[in-house]
């Protein structure tokens, strides 16, 4: 029997290995949308630039420059460090949460508002700092060759068919060993003494 588990054992977790690789893909729509497609669709889009290279992007849209932004997501956050002199400031918010932290939310004299993880004053001048993960990107429209949309139903059946083929590749095998447990039992009470 033991011999049995560890010959199923590896490429079992094989199997499973190559599942959890697989389910965080994502498959992309085949057929190219315009830049306004993209932007009314509101979902996850792949881009394809003229020298060939590729980006994925969380959300599209135009500012008030009239430039297209790219919204993504990076796997690290970034310390963003802000200086604004004193003179500058209209107003300070400090927030302490729970834990002890201090937090601010700084207005401009221009209007401005600035959200501050940490900070401090320094010589006249405050020095913020923010922990992002969510970049923006302004992208030229004249360097974009194809963009491709989220194809969200094609992405959720490769999970889904990932999960049954895994209950399947465990289910199998340990069907297989208790029949045979069983068989070895039921055969060890019917020997005579």
């Amino acid at each position: 029997m033991i011999r049995f588990i560890y010959s199923y054992l590896k490429p079992v977790a094989l199997f499973l290995a190559i599942t959890f690789l697989f389910q965080c893909c994502k498959i992309y729509h085949k057929q190219s949308v315009t830049v306004e497609q993209a932007i009314s669709a509101e979902e996850k889009v792949k881009v394809i630039f003229v020298d060939g290279g590729k980006a994925y992007f969380d959300d599209f849209y135009f500012k008030n420059d009239s430039l297209l932004h790219g919204l993504f997501t990076k796997k690290k956050s970034v310390t963003i460090k802000t200086v604004i002199p004193k003179k500058e400031i209209k107003e300070h918010i400090s927030n302490v949460d729970i834990y002890g932290s201090t937090s601010a939310e700084i207005i401009t004299t221009d209007g401005k508002r600035y959200f501050f993880d940490s900070f401090y004053y320094e010589n006249d001048t405050l020095y913020g700092q923010k922990k992002e993960k969510r970049t923006e990107l302004l992208i030229p429209i004249q360097s974009i060759k194809e963009i491709h949309l989220l194809n969200k139903d094609a992405s959720e059946m490769v999970t889904v068919l990932l999960v049954v083929g895994c209950v399947i590749a465990v289910c199998i095998p340990t069907g297989y060993w208790i029949v045979n447990w069983y068989r070895d039992m039921r055969d060890s009470y019917n020997q005579p003494p």
